[in-house]
């Protein structure tokens, strides 16, 4: 009787310490997609407020835009760490003629809501 009852006791263990580890496999798997979907959502909030300071310093601008507003948004586009971003930003500075600089500025604000 102590044999039969030792081993029942054992396998409902076991049977109990695998469902406990599917259970923790799967909340692993749940945390990893809320933690992925987390940083989606922080990378797009950046994004966005960057978009809102360029719009309230350039386009917004009456005149030439200050060194330190250039500044703070080099850094910005930077810190964004998006290399899609930061090419359009680039091409846009780097615009030679008012027209140019007016279609580089309509693919910036493009690759910048993309990526909201």
């Amino acid at each position: 009787m102590s044999k039969n009852f030792s081993y029942t006791v054992i396998v409902i263990l076991s049977v109990l310490l695998l469902w406990l580890g599917f259970l923790y496999t799967n909340q692993k798997k749940e945390l990893a997609v809320f933690q992925q979907e987390a940083s989606k959502v922080e990378e797009s909030s950046r994004v966005e407020n960057f978009l809102k300071l360029f719009v309230m310093k350039v386009l917004s601008a009456e005149g030439e835009v200050n060194f330190d507003d250039r500044l703070k948004l080099e850094n910005d586009v930077r810190a964004l760490n998006n290399p899609k971003i930061l090419s359009a930003w680039n091409i846009f500075v780097g615009s030679a003629t008012p027209e140019e600089a007016q279609t580089n500025l309509r693919n910036l604000i493009s690759v910048i809501v993309d990526n909201i």
